[in-house]
């Protein structure tokens, strides 16, 4: 403990200009360190693990419904292409 004191002591005296190596006091005083726990990681949610998990029920699905999922992905793909073709006009003109 006492060379923590005399490098803690020669540290104070070279940071502060000025200071005299005597007029330095150092209390050392015992601590009891009880280590916190973090906090518990919030669990994420995955499109791809909920699918995977139920894997034979989205088959189902897939198959049961095959129109609706069909007009869907029809209806996402005419969007996307208006977009895209929005701001290609807009860049053009």
């Amino acid at each position: 403990m006492e060379a923590f004191r005399i490098k803690i002591k020669d540290l104070i005296e070279k940071s502060i200009p000025g200071l005299q190596y005597g007029r330095i006091s150092i209390l050392m005083q015992p601590a009891e360190f009880r280590m916190v726990p973090d906090a518990p990681a919030r669990q994420t949610f995955s499109i791809m693990d909920v699918i995977s998990a139920n894997k034979e029920k989205v088959v189902k699905w897939l198959i049961k419904y095959p129109y609706q999922l069909m007009l869907s992905l029809t209806g996402l793909l005419l969007g996307v292409g208006i977009v895209i073709g929005y701001f290609w006009l807009r860049r053009r003109f």
